[in-house]
Formats: structure tokens, C-alpha cells, sequence
């Protein structure tokens, strides 16, 4: 192959990347754990989650800031494009580098700094833990966990 075909070649397929293989639709549905609403508790005050399956590839999120689940205070994403599964919300991306029937890990890609990884517990409870660096450069983690709304 010659120089130039090399560099068509990524041009066309894009940079490597990191992480997980391509994710398809089937292994995408490894996320229905998520689906529907969620109570967590961030500093003594309780915070609620609500997931919707949209369609085959597409996981609606919303935030909401009490029980009723009323009126969102935030919205985003999860999809699969183009073999790849992201997580978007307030013009933030992050990208699955591993995906199975337990747990999703998410790093960071587009103005964002924090990794995360949702570890499904049970069918009424997961974690999310959340990692960053602080200042100094120390990695730092808080583990948060969420309980299932109704049934």
C-alpha cells in the first residue's frame, strides 16, 4: 500500500480509537437496566433520574429536581452511532470504552473531564462512580447510589 492510500484509508475510517470494539445494536440493548426512574441521593439531598428507550439506539435522560418527575431540569442522551455508543448531554460527550450487562464506563471526549462507570447492582439499584483530577493532579472518585422509583 502506498503512503497515500494509507492516508485515505484513515481518512475515510476516521482516527483509531481507543477503547471498546464496535458496539452493535444488540449488545447496545445490554443498557434496558436503565430504564425508568431513579433516586439518588448527591450531599444529603436527593436527586431523580429518569431513562427511556426512544428506539432501538436511542436512550432519552432527564434530570428532575424532586419525586414528581415533572418538569425536567436537564436532558441528554445515549446512543449508538455508527458502532459507537456516547453519552451527551449540556454540550458534553463521552464514549463507552466498555459495555456489558452489568455496567457501562464512560470517558470523556468533547467538553468534559470526568469518567463515570453505572455498575447495575440489582433490578432496583445501580452505582455510578465518577472520576476526576483534582488540582494537584490526584485522582479523585465519588460513588453514588440510585434507586428504582416505582416498578
Amino acid at each position: 500500500m502506498t503512503r497515500y492510500s494509507l492516508i485515505l484509508f484513515a481518512v475515510i475510517l476516521g482516527p483509531p480509537r481507543p477503547g471498546a470494539p464496535p458496539t452493535t445494536v444488540a449488545e447496545f440493548q445490554a443498557l434496558r437496566w436503565l430504564e425508568g426512574r431513579w433516586r439518588g441521593t448527591h450531599e444529603g439531598e436527593p436527586f431523580y433520574q429518569s431513562y427511556h428507550f426512544r428506539n432501538d439506539s436511542t436512550i432519552d435522560t432527564r434530570a428532575f429536581g424532586d419525586s414528581t418527575f415533572h418538569a425536567a431540569s436537564d436532558s441528554g442522551m445515549i446512543l449508538l452511532e455508527q458502532g459507537v455508543v456516547k453519552n451527551r448531554g449540556g454540550g458534553a460527550e463521552w464514549e463507552a470504552t466498555s459495555l456489558d450487562s452489568r455496567s457501562v464506563h464512560f470517558e470523556p471526549r468533547k467538553e468534559a473531564q470526568i469518567s463515570f462507570t453505572w455498575h447495575r447492582i440489582s433490578r432496583t439499584q445501580w452505582s455510578a462512580t465518577i472520576r476526576w483530577r483534582d488540582a494537584s493532579g490526584l485522582e479523585r472518585h465519588q460513588l453514588y447510589m440510585l434507586d428504582r422509583v416505582g416498578s
